[in-house]
């Protein structure tokens, strides 16, 4: 565009996030999801496994629906997964007004 145009423009966005978006973002976060382990490894110093978090990330980028997929889920502990789905809720992602639904698989170990 080299001049501002006299009506207003529709201007298309991309209709959901792309993976290393909502990558960034998670791994950004990771601080949450280690202090959620932690508490376990304290309780349970061999505690290791994948705990898969099912989530929605709304048009504004706010989280909603988080759970844990516990039928994929190898390290099943009630405290660690309500910990883990409060610090999924608190995610922000950028906001591109349509919902994206996401399985983001956590990997857990003790040397991690």
């Amino acid at each position: 565009m080299t001049e501002l145009p006299a009506a207003p423009v529709s201007v298309p966005l991309a209709g959901q996030l792309e993976p290393a978006e909502i990558q960034a973002v998670v791994r950004g976060s990771f601080g949450w999801y280690r202090v959620c382990y932690e508490e376990l490894l304290a309780r349970s110093p061999a505690a290791a496994g994948s705990v898969p978090l099912r989530f929605a990330i709304l048009g504004d980028g706010a989280v909603a629906d988080a759970a844990v997929d516990t039928a994929r889920s190898t390290l099943r502990d009630a405290t660690l997964e309500r910990c883990m789905v409060a610090a999924t809720t608190a995610l922000r992602f950028p906001g591109v007004g349509q919902k994206t639904t996401v399985v983001y698989p956590i990997e857990l170990s003790p040397g991690g």
